[in-house]
Order: structure tokens, then sequence, then C-alpha cells
């Protein structure tokens, strides 16, 4: 394994509260999973993620079975978003780095853009109160063609 930063590193160990909280180890193969996700900078497929895990550690096993288990233990522990795009109907795992996400995907060309508002944070904070409801965490996804794709479509 490589050296990793701070951010890194709180992450990953509260990946691992994680696991032994619902009994699980953490394995080899788990943390392989996990980095390839911390490190990818953009939303994996199941298979794009497990060719990563196979390119970047040859010399370890690591199964698609694995890769499956860990991602939906993730899901559950609310530690990745999922997206089903439309344009190929795959789905893609993106690890959370914030509590409060925001998601612009293109219905055209799949691309995912991630961004976090303070503003939009606080207004979510406030919808939260009004309802009577302890805001954990929040996710947003916004659909639309992005700049590129209706470039494209106004040129011809």
């Amino acid at each position: 394994m490589i050296e990793h930063s701070k951010e890194y590193t709180e992450a990953f160990n509260a990946f691992k509260i994680s696991l032994k909280e619902h009994h699980l180890k953490c394995t080899v193969q788990r943390e392989i999973v996990f980095e390839i996700l911390y490190h990818a900078g953009e939303a994996l497929t199941i298979d794009q993620l497990h060719r990563l895990c196979l390119d970047k550690y040859p010399y370890i096993r690591v199964g698609m079975t694995t890769v499956y288990r860990t991602l939906w233990f993730l899901e559950n522990a609310e530690m990745i978003t999922s997206f089903v795009l439309k344009t190929t109907n795959t789905q893609r795992f993106e690890l959370k780095k914030d509590k409060y996400s925001i998601y612009c995907i293109c219905n055209r060309c799949g691309f995912i853009g991630s961004y976090a508002d303070k503003k939009i944070q606080s207004y979510e904070k406030k919808i939260a109160q009004r309802v009577e409801c302890i805001l954990q965490n929040s996710i947003l996804k916004l659909y639309g063609v992005c700049r590129t794709c209706s470039d494209l479509s106004n040129s011809h």
C-alpha cells in the first residue's frame, strides 16, 4: 500500500470502524476497493472498479464478488453514492467525501460533476428543522445536459 493523506487516513479509519461494527473483517481486498474508490476522482462502474483493482494490485486476488459485497456494504453504510445513468443503464459508484453533496448528471453522455455549496447545505438544514428531522447527510442529484453535449447539439 502507498502513503496516504490525513483525509484518506480519516476516511479509511471510519471505514474500518464501520466494518467492525458490522462484524466484518478489514481484509486487504476490501482495503484495495476502498483505496481505488477514494482516489478515483470520478464515479466508477463495477467493472471499472474491478479492473482498476486488478491493474494496481495484480499480485493480490480481488474477485468480482468482493467488489460487489464491498460496494453493497459501503452503500448500506452510506459511505458511497450510486448513480444509474439513463443513457447506458449502468450503475456508477463514488465515495462520499462530503456529508452534503450535489451531483449534476448528464442524461446524454453520463458525465457526473460534484459540487458542495454552503448556502444549499444551510437551506437543507432549515428544511429538516421545519419538519422536525435531524439531518445526518444529504444527496441532491440534478439531471440535465452538460455543456459539452449542449454545445454539440447547438452546433448541428
